[in-house]
């Protein structure tokens, strides 16, 4: 959730939509490792937590690319 927050910071307070591209990408690195850890150990749970990953990487990796 830091990695989500300090994307918005970069983005919206920095107002600098590269440094916030680079900011999504870095999410994604601990938004993927807990995904893997929660299909193997919670199958439910990272079903439900793929919805949220493919929103970060259908809409906000290309809103914040263009």
């Amino acid at each position: 959730m830091l990695y989500n927050e300090l994307w918005n910071i970069v983005l919206f307070r920095w107002q600098n939509p590269f440094a916030g591209f680079l900011g999504v990408l870095a999410f994604l690195a601990p938004l993927l490792l807990l995904q893997v850890i929660l299909l193997l150990v919670e199958p439910i749970s990272g079903l439900l937590m793929l919805i949220y990953v493919l929103w970060v990487v259908l809409y906000d990796i290309p809103w914040s690319s263009a």
